[in-house]
C-alpha cells in the first residue's frame, strides 16, 4: 500500500503542475489583446549596416526611406486611430518627416564649441531626445539623435532584437560625432542617454576609459538610467521554452495594447526586458571593475545625473551605488523629489524619498543635491529649490544646505511626482506637454498626475491616475547642463 502511494503522489503532483501551468497560460492569454501586424517578430527587423554609411547624411537619407515604406505598409484605416494612419492624433510625422527616425542637429555658429551623441531609451525613439538635443544646439554643439535598432518602427522588431545591436548604433553615432568635430581640434566630445541610452552611454564610455585606445568623452549626461530594473526582468523570458510555436506566441509580451502613442510603443515584448536586464548587469560588472584600478579611474569623466526616488521602472538606489564607484569628486547627481504636499496620499513602502546618510556615505564622493519642496525641518515650501547633501559628523546624518536657485520653480497643480517616461520632455511639447492631448493634466478636474504605483488611494487603471508625461523642472535640468557646459576644460 505504502509502495502503491509512493508510486501516486508523484503523477499527482505532475498532473497538478501540469494543470498549474495550463492556467497561468490561459491568464496570460486574457491579459494580452490580439496580435496585429505590427506584433511581428520577423517583417520589421531594421536592415542596415552601418559601415556602409560613412557619411550621415546618407544614412538619415535610406533610413527615412526605409521608414517611410514601413509607416505605408502599417497603415490600416480599419485600425485606427494608431500611430500608423496619417489622420490619427498618434501619427509621428511633422512637416512630412517622421521624428522617430535618428536625426542630426547643427549649432548656429560657423565653429561647434563641440559634439554630443545622445540615446533614447527602451521601446520609445529619438523623438524623446529632441528637446535636450536642442540645449546643446543652442550652445553650440553639433547634435546626433542615433535611433536604437527595432524602435521607433513596429514593437515586433523587439521580439529578437539582441542588446549587442543597440550597442553597435551607439559605437556608429559616436564615430559620426567625433569625425564631425575632429577638424575643430579644441571641440569638446559629450553623451548623454535616457533610461537604455544612459546603460548603453554609460558602457561605452567605461569601455573607453578602460581600453584606452579611443576618445573618451568629456562629459556623460543620465537622465533615470537603467544601471538596474525591477527584479521580474530576471523571469521576462520564462515561457520560451513553449513560445517557439506560433500558438503561444502570445506569451512573448508582457503587454499587448493598440499603438496609441506616436513615439513609444504601448505593446511591451519580454525580450526586451530581458536584453536590458542584462545590459545593466553587464554594466554593473564593468563599474566594479573599473572601481578597483585607481589609475584609470581617475580618468573617468565627469557625470550629471538626473533621477526620480520614485521611478516605477528602473531603480533609482542603483544609481547611487554607481556614483560611489566611478563617480569623481566634480560629479553631480541630481535627486528630483517628490511634491511633499501631497506625502499623506503615498504608498507606506514609497512615502520616504530621501536616502539616509549610511545610503551615501563615506562612499559617495560626488555631490548630492536634493531638488525638492520641503525643508530639512519638514516645512513644505510653495517653490522647489535645490539643497546640497551634507554629512553631519557629529550625528552621523545627511543635511541639506540650500543653493541658490537661479529660477525657482513650483509643482504645477495636481502633479505629485515625476514618472520615469516624463523626464526629458518639455512642458511645451506638442505631443507630451502640459498642453497636449497625452500630457495635460486638468486642474479643473479630478484627475492627477504621477508616477505608476506611487498613490495610495489611486491605482494605475483609474481614469483619475495619468502618468506624467511632461517634465516641470525640465528648464532646471536645462540650466544645470548649461552651467556645466561653460565649465568643460
Amino acid at each position: 500500500m505504502l509502495a502503491l502511494a509512493t508510486i501516486i503522489v508523484p503523477e499527482i503532483g505532475s498532473y497538478l503542475l501540469l494543470i498549474s501551468l495550463f492556467s497561468l497560460i490561459v491568464v496570460a492569454f486574457a491579459k494580452r489583446g490580439s496580435l496585429r501586424r505590427w506584433h511581428d517578430a520577423d517583417e520589421w527587423m531594421d536592415e542596415f549596416d552601418y559601415e556602409q554609411y560613412p557619411e550621415f547624411v546618407d544614412y538619415l537619407k535610406d533610413e527615412r526611406v526605409w521608414m517611410d515604406r514601413l509607416y505605408g505598409n502599417l497603415a490600416n484605416h480599419k485600425d485606427a486611430p494608431n500611430r500608423y494612419t496619417p489622420e490619427s492624433e498618434f501619427f509621428p510625422y511633422i512637416n512630412g518627416h517622421n521624428h522617430n527616425a535618428s536625426f542630426e542637429l547643427e549649432p548656429d555658429t560657423d565653429t561647434p564649441v563641440g559634439g554630443v551623441l545622445l540615446v533614447h531609451g527602451l521601446t520609445d525613439s529619438p523623438y524623446y531626445m529632441r528637446a535636450m538635443g536642442d540645449v546643446f544646439r543652442n550652445n553650440g554643439y553639433y547634435v546626433v539623435g542615433i535611433r536604437l535598432p527595432g524602435h521607433g518602427t513596429a514593437p515586433g522588431a523587439l521580439v529578437q532584437i539582441h542588446r549587442d545591436e543597440w550597442y553597435d548604433a551607439v559605437r556608429y553615432g559616436a564615430w559620426i560625432v567625433q569625425k564631425k568635430i575632429h577638424q575643430y581640434p579644441n571641440a569638446k566630445f559629450v553623451v548623454g542617454g535616457f533610461s537604455t541610452g544612459g546603460t548603453l552611454l554609460l558602457k561605452y564610455v567605461i569601455q573607453a576609459v578602460m581600453e584606452q585606445n579611443t576618445r573618451i568623452p568629456d562629459r556623460l549626461y543620465l537622465v533615470a538610467p537603467a544601471i538596474a530594473v525591477s527584479p521580474f526582468a530576471i523571469a521576462s523570458n520564462w515561457n520560451k521554452a513553449v513560445t517557439w510555436t506560433g500558438a503561444f506566441e502570445k506569451l512573448r509580451w508582457m503587454k499587448v495594447l493598440p499603438e496609441e502613442d506616436p513615439f513609444k510603443y504601448c505593446s511591451f515584448p519580454k525580450n526586451a526586458v530581458d536584453q536590458i536586464h542584462l545590459l545593466s548587469k553587464e554594466v554593473r560588472g564593468l563599474a566594479k571593475d573599473l572601481s578597483k584600478d585607481e589609475s584609470l579611474l581617475g580618468t573617468m569623466p565627469v557625470i550629471m545625473s538626473f533621477q526620480s526616488p520614485v521611478d516605477s521602472t528602473v531603480r533609482a538606489d542603483a544609481l547611487i551605488d554607481l556614483y560611489k564607484k566611478v563617480g569623481n569628486a566634480d560629479s553631480q547627481l541630481f535627486w528630483m523629489d517628490v511634491n511633499h504636499s501631497q506625502q499623506s496620499r503615498f504608498e507606506k513602502d514609497r512615502a520616504e524619498t530621501r536616502p539616509a546618510a549610511k545610503d551615501i556615505f563615506p562612499d559617495f564622493q560626488s555631490q548630492f543635491i536634493l531638488v525638492t519642496n520641503k525643508t530639512d525641518t519638514g516645512k513644505i515650501i510653495p517653490a522647489i529649490h535645490s539643497f546640497i547633501g551634507l554629512q553631519d559628523e557629529d550625528k552621523g546624518e545627511l543635511r541639506f544646505q540650500k543653493l541658490r536657485d537661479s529660477d525657482p520653480m513650483a509643482w504645477p497643480e495636481r502633479c505629485v511626482a515625476l514618472s520615469h517616461i516624463c523626464m526629458t520632455i518639455a512642458p511645451s511639447d506638442r505631443f507630451y506637454g502640459q498642453y497636449s492631448h497625452l500630457g495635460r493634466i486638468d486642474p479643473a478636474g479630478d484627475v492627477w498626475g504621477a508616477e505608476k504605483n506611487l498613490l495610495s488611494d489611486l491605482d494605475n487603471d483609474s481614469p483619475n491616475f495619468r502618468r506624467m508625461r511632461y517634465n516641470p523642472f525640465f528648464n532646471l535640468m536645462r540650466q544645470q547642463i548649461e552651467k556645466d557646459l561653460n565649465h568643460i576644460s
